[in-house]
């Protein structure tokens, strides 16, 4: 006990209404912080470098600016956010080393942060040029809470499923980023929520998948590591060989 070290953390305010904001901070977060909070504090991590560049740079797409929960790992209902901090980081990674990959301690030491905000705001590009309802939210005419539930592109899921599907044909494929917005300008009229039977957008989703990873009436993907893996794999494989209709 007297070789122990406690580590005290001293925080300095004058301001009383800002110490007990403080004391308010610090007791809601008492019992942990989630993801988000955790990937926008930590600095030594490429992925959440990257990420904070997004966060800070004011010329960043305005598919994010004012638009990612800094607090909350769960998007639903009424919140005004498309993804939180820790989402936007899911997709920073995926759009890196793909859906499966780990990263380890040599890519960690081979990827640039500048390079992840590159790819990850060409990635941007292509979602806001393929899908209308992202492109609404992009130029500020629809908001995600007023499109959550009618559309699954405003499902963190999927949207990590269309980081790993743009992975594939992008960085292991090549494919070029003209292409892959024609491919994903075919599945946009598809993407109406809930996924219901006899509508197009259920049409294609309900029968795919041994996972199942769209269900009746659903308005996003499962997101069991199995479903958005195997989704992903199918929407690739469209790429060179389309189901009917598509």
């Amino acid at each position: 006990i007297e070789r122990d070290c406690i580590a005290i953390d001293l925080v300095i305010e004058d301001n009383t209404s800002h110490a007990k904001q403080v004391f308010v901070d610090v007791a809601e977060n008492a019992l942990g912080i989630t993801k988000s909070v955790s990937k926008v504090f930590d600095r030594r991590r490429v992925v959440n470098r990257a990420l904070n560049k997004i966060l800070s740079d004011p010329n960043s797409s305005e598919l994010f600016q004012n638009k990612v929960d800094l607090q909350l790992d769960r998007i639903t209902g009424g919140n005004p956010n498309l993804l939180g901090a820790s989402h936007l980081a899911d997709i920073i990674k995926i759009l890196a080393i793909g859906l499966g990959g780990r990263m380890t301690e040599s890519k960690e030491a081979l990827l640039d942060e500048g390079e992840l905000v590159a790819a990850t705001e060409e990635f941007c590009n292509v979602l806001v040029v393929s899908f209308p309802d992202l492109a609404a939210i992009y130029e500020g005419t629809k908001t995600p809470n007023g499109l959550r539930g009618r559309s699954i592109l405003v499902s963190t899921t999927m949207l990590r499923v269309l980081a790993g599907v743009y992975h594939e044909l992008r960085t292991v494929r090549e494919q070029s980023t003209d292409d892959i917005t024609a491919f994903f300008g075919k599945l946009a009229p598809r993407t109406h929520a809930p996924v219901t039977a006899g509508s197009p957008s259920g049409d294609l989703w309900l029968s795919v998948g041994e996972t199942e990873p769209f269900t009746e009436g659903a308005a996003a993907p499962g997101a069991r590591a199995q479903q958005v893996k195997e989704l992903v794999a199918i929407i690739t494989g469209w790429y060179g060989d389309p189901p009917a209709g598509l």
